[in-house]
């Protein structure tokens, strides 16, 4: 990559069931097949979320020039006067809390949900935990219109008990948590 006056950074995460059955090479052929030029790349992202992103926008009537400014140059300005508001960071804050929103998974909870195992995390060890992540997350998601992109943190924090729902047990190291039975109706 020396000397290289532009670089695409494609990335595609995949789910696994277990560390044993992880398999990269379905992700790298699908990554592959996507090509790398820019603009059609940004097309197809593009179809896929400007009808919910543009449900919604905070406009503080800020100019063009300040809105084109990057975020750590808004920071900047932010940080030199704290005594008022920076109005195209706020802004900037409201558009960044949707793209987190965006990135949910429709069928999935937001990332960084999960079982955290190991002496190293204390508390939380075996414990199924939503870390901070998740907040920012699903932030807008009340505010915003678009209750269809919160389906699977709706089904994380509900639970589903619709007929063929799946049931999930998650280990806790302390005790027996969750106690099923089986019974005919």
């Amino acid at each position: 990559m020396a000397k290289a006056t532009r670089v695409i950074l494609l990335t595609k995460l995949g789910r696994y069931k277990s560390s044993t059955a992880w398999d990269s090479e379905p992700l790298h052929t699908e990554l592959a097949a996507l090509g790398t030029d820019y603009a059609t790349l940004r097309s197809a992202h593009t179809a896929l979320h400007t009808e919910l992103y543009d449900r919604s926008r905070l406009d503080l009537n800020v100019s063009e020039a300040d809105r084109r400014l990057s975020v750590s140059e808004l920071i900047s300005r932010q940080n030199a006067d704290r005594s008022v508001i920076d109005l195209a960071l706020l802004e900037r804050l409201y558009d960044s809390d949707q793209l987190l929103l965006r990135q949910l998974e429709r069928r999935l909870p937001p990332r960084l949900t999960g079982i955290w195992t190991g002496a190293w995390n204390g508390a939380w060890a075996n414990d199924f935990t939503t870390d901070a992540n998740v907040n920012l997350q699903v932030a807008g998601g009340n505010i915003l219109d678009t209750t269809e992109a919160m389906e699977g943190y709706f089904d994380l924090i509900l639970g589903s008990t619709a007929d063929g729902a799946r049931v999930i047990q998650w280990p806790v190291g302390t005790d027996a948590n969750q106690q099923w039975q089986l019974v005919a109706l």
